[in-house]
């Protein structure tokens, strides 16, 4: 089967059939190739991060994070008086070109830190 769009292999009708079989092993043969590479692909889990787990991800303090979680930069929720949050809600959070030395209230936060040392 040619797949570019040349007139000159226009196939005959007698052809259709097995021009028509050859797409659907096509199709076929890249349904398989998605499959396979989504079995590869490890989904996101649902399960909520404690605020060590979460911090270790964002390679932060857990300070920091709570002070994020804080000032809604990044979705968080409390249970029994601890904070938890999902792994999607962090990775929105770094898709989002979240830099925390481009975060206005970490750097002043920072300077304040650092004048009073």
């Amino acid at each position: 089967m040619n797949l570019c769009k040349s007139t000159a292999m226009v196939p005959t009708f007698d052809q259709l059939p097995s021009e028509i079989q050859e797409l659907k092993d096509l199709i076929t043969s890249i349904y398989n190739d998605v499959i396979a590479i989504k079995s590869t692909v490890a989904p996101v889990s649902n399960q909520p991060l404690g605020i060590e787990e979460a911090s270790a991800f964002l390679s932060c303090r857990p300070s920091t994070l709570y002070k994020l979680a804080r000032t809604g930069k990044v979705n968080s929720f409390k249970r029994l008086k601890k904070c938890y949050f999902f792994k999607h809600d962090l990775i929105k959070y770094l898709e989002n070109g979240a830099s925390l030395k481009n975060d206005k209230e970490y750097v002043k936060s920072h300077l304040l830190k650092s004048k009073n040392k």
